[in-house]
């Protein structure tokens, strides 16, 4: 009798169990296999900017030559993002635009054979790129692709015993570089990623103290950010 009253017992458990784990089953809500990165995202980014500068006489008889010896620039950058993804298998098409305020600067006085009178401060002041992105997926982590165009605008101030003279101009190139994406909980992704940046020459001076000149820009940028997105199911 003890052994079929506990056979009975174990099955009543077994059986009430089962209705209850059923129960709960029905009641769990869906839970995607993968990562999505489709929709759109903002964010916040920032990092360093090393470049250089580069100088050619835009007058004279020197013009096309070099007027002052290249000049390193470097500091830090911050700013935001937003963006937007397609994403069809392992593969995500998108694109992403930023903006960053910008501190990179160099100062030099100018060695011989050049006018070693003159005192060179070049100062990059802002950073903004639109750029397309292609990457692949797999889980949680997303490498990329990046190119497109871009716009920085230069401080340039050169001044002698005698005059000084500063001018602002903006300049435009194009930008290529390659990032890694974490969706590190639902919605929130953390990136880093690096772009090389071209900039075309822009004429400067020509009045009272200096030559005038052609200088242009050469960045190249290391930053990390973090980006939130819409999409229900980012992430998840």
């Amino acid at each position: 009798m003890k052994k079929v009253a506990f056979i009975a017992a174990a099955f009543v458990a077994f059986t009430c169990t089962s209705a209850l784990a059923a129960d709960m089953a029905l009641k769990a809500p869906p839970v995607p296999t993968s990562t999505s990165w489709a929709g759109c995202y903002v964010g916040v980014e920032g990092g360093g900017d090393w470049g250089q500068t580069h100088s050619v006489a835009a007058a004279g008889p020197n013009t096309g030559a070099e007027h002052q010896p290249p000049l390193d620039i470097n500091g830090g950058l911050a700013g935001g993002t937003v963006g937007c993804n397609y994403q069809t298998g392992s593969w995500v098409y998108g694109a992403e635009g930023d903006f960053s305020w910008a501190d990179p600067r160099g100062s030099s006085i100018t060695p011989p054979p050049f006018n070693t009178a003159v005192t060179i401060i070049d100062k990059e002041q802002w950073l903004g790129t639109v750029r397309g992105r292609i990457g692949y997926a797999w889980s949680n982590w997303l490498v990329y692709a990046t190119g497109g165009a871009a716009w920085a605008q230069l401080n340039l101030q050169e001044t002698d015993f005698a005059f000084s003279e500063t001018e602002d101009r903006v300049l435009w190139g194009g930008t290529v570089g390659a990032g890694v994406e974490w969706m590190f909980a639902p919605r929130w992704s953390a990136k880093a990623e690096y772009l090389y940046v071209g900039f075309q020459p822009k004429q400067y001076f020509g009045v009272t103290c200096c030559t005038l000149e052609n200088r242009h820009l050469d960045n190249n940028i290391f930053r990390v950010g973090v980006n939130y997105h819409f999409s229900a199911w980012a992430g998840r």
